[in-house]
């Protein structure tokens, strides 16, 4: 029951940081991907979609500009 409440509470999590691309940028780097800076994203988050199961793989640069319908696989 534990392991359930802790799944749904991670999906809230998620579900608040796409509502905003400053939201999710800070959302990633809490997770451990590592964001450079100056990073564009588009104003529609929920068309970005970012595999954080291994964020130690991803590493977005700085000056980078995600835009809609964008996917990142580990």
């Amino acid at each position: 029951m534990i392991k359930r409440f802790k799944n749904k509470l991670e999906n809230l999590k998620l579900r608040w940081a796409r509502t905003s691309p400053k939201r999710y940028l800070s959302f990633l780097r809490k997770k451990g991907v590592v964001i450079g800076d100056n990073i564009w994203m588009t104003p529609d988050v929920k068309t970005v979609s970012i595999d954080i199961t291994r964020p130690s793989l991803i590493e977005i640069g700085s000056n980078v500009r995600l835009n809609k319908n964008l996917t990142i696989l580990t």
